[in-house]
C-alpha cells in the first residue's frame, strides 16, 4: 500500500501489483479515407513515445494509392517544366539566337549587346567629325558617383587632337575631354 492510499485512511485499496482491469484489445479500426472498417494488419504502425506502437489513421491501400497520385503530379510537374523552356529569337546583327530577355523589347530584331555597339559606333563618328567651331552638349554619365555625375555642358568645339579635343563652354572656360572617355560611354557627345 502506498504512502498516499494510507493518509485517506481506506484500507480496502487493491495493491498495485493486483489486475483491476482487463487489457481492452482493439482489432480493427476505421479507415479516415475510404471509411471501411478493416483489421489492425491493414495499417501502417508508428512507435510511440512511451514504446507504444500507434497506428496510422488511413489503411495500406489508401495510402499506396495517394503515395502515387503523388508521384504522377510529381512527375507531371518535371515533363511540364522540360518542356517550357523561354522562348529565343535569332539577332538581326550577330545572328545569335538568344533568350527574349536579351532584346530590348519583344519586337525588336537587334539584341541589348548589339544596340550597344551600335550606340559606341554612332557616338564614334560624331566625335570623328568633330571640327573646330562646331556647337556641341556634352552629357556627363549619370552613374551616382564622381564631381559631374550627370553635368551637361554646351560649348563650341576649339581644337581636336589625336586622343583629345578642346571645349569652350558657355562662360569661356575650355576644357579638354579624352576621346577614351566618349568609347566608354563616361560622356556623350550630341551635335548641336
Amino acid at each position: 500500500m502506498t504512502k498516499f492510499m494510507q493518509r485517506l485512511g481506506n484500507d480496502d485499496w487493491p495493491e498495485p501489483e493486483d489486475k483491476i482491469f482487463e487489457e481492452i484489445k482493439i482489432e480493427t479500426k476505421h479507415c479516415k479515407t475510404c471509411g471501411e472498417e478493416k483489421p489492425l494488419t491493414e495499417f501502417y504502425t508508428f512507435k510511440l513515445k512511451d514504446d507504444r506502437v500507434g497506428y496510422r489513421a488511413e489503411c495500406k491501400a489508401c495510402s499506396i494509392i495517394k503515395q502515387r497520385e503523388r508521384q504522377v503530379a510529381s512527375e507531371n510537374h518535371v515533363q511540364e517544366k522540360k518542356k517550357t523552356k523561354p522562348p529565343k529569337k535569332q539577332c538581326a546583327m550577330c545572328q545569335k539566337v538568344r533568350f527574349l530577355k536579351s532584346f530590348p523589347t519583344p519586337e525588336s530584331s537587334i539584341c541589348k549587346k548589339c544596340v550597344a555597339i551600335i550606340k559606341k559606333r554612332q557616338q564614334a563618328d560624331v566625335v570623328r567629325r568633330l571640327t573646330a567651331g562646331d556647337r556641341v552638349l556634352i552629357k556627363f554619365a549619370g552613374r551616382g558617383h564622381g564631381t559631374r555625375s550627370g553635368e551637361r555642358i554646351i560649348g563650341e568645339v576649339v581644337s581636336t587632337h589625336k586622343n583629345f579635343f578642346v571645349l569652350r563652354n558657355n562662360n569661356g572656360y575650355r576644357e579638354s575631354f579624352m576621346f577614351a572617355d566618349v568609347a566608354c560611354g563616361m560622356i556623350k557627345v550630341v551635335e548641336r
